[in-house]
């Protein structure tokens, strides 16, 4: 499965892309040779994934329950990351 490029529009940036590469190491689309970055919500999402993880940590519940309830949360805000946060072109900092 691919994910369409936020420049060109055609599907060339690959799921696996999206989650392995970042700032440093950036996504590069095969037909417009843009480079690409997440945009800064995945920083929203690993905010509420903590924020979540701890209140199930600190919630009197039985370890099963915490490892079933912790990996479900992985997974959806894995999906989230793939699906719902966006591709932007890389913009050169200038110091």
């Amino acid at each position: 499965m691919t994910l369409k490029c936020p420049v060109c529009g055609e599907k060339t940036i690959s799921i696996n892309d999206k989650l392995t590469k970042g700032k440093k190491k950036r996504i590069k689309c095969s037909n417009c040779k843009s480079e690409l970055v997440p945009s800064n919500w995945f920083i929203v999402l690993i905010f509420f994934q903590t924020i979540i993880y701890s209140l199930i940590t600190t919630n009197d519940m039985h370890i099963a329950e915490k490892i079933i309830i912790s990996v479900l949360l992985f997974i959806l805000l894995l999906c989230a990351f793939i699906y719902i946060v966006s591709l932007e072109k890389y913009e050169e900092e200038n110091s």
